[in-house]
């Protein structure tokens, strides 16, 4: 079960640098920040997520995934306060 948790890391390790290079290239691709952010959040790269979350949700206030992507960062990263409207 340990090599297969480290798998799972290192694959996520390998798709975050995929996705950061993206965004890189292309800084707009709307798919590849929502997919980073994810897996940040999934990390525990709360910072990076968060970064992520709230660029994505000012350019799309009006989509409901993204505020809760955005709340459920903040709950795990233990700021509850933020995550209120």
């Amino acid at each position: 079960q340990a090599g297969s948790e480290k798998f799972k890391q290192e694959k996520s390790a390998a798709a975050i640098k995929t996705y950061e290079q993206i965004l890189v290239l292309v800084p707009d691709h709307d798919q590849a920040a929502l997919e980073l952010a994810q897996l940040q959040t999934r990390a525990k790269n709360y910072d990076a997520a968060l970064k992520l979350w709230r660029r994505q949700h000012e350019l799309h206030p009006d989509k409901a995934a993204l505020t809760f992507g955005l709340a459920e960062t903040l709950l795990a990263a233990g700021k509850p306060d933020e995550a209120l409207p």
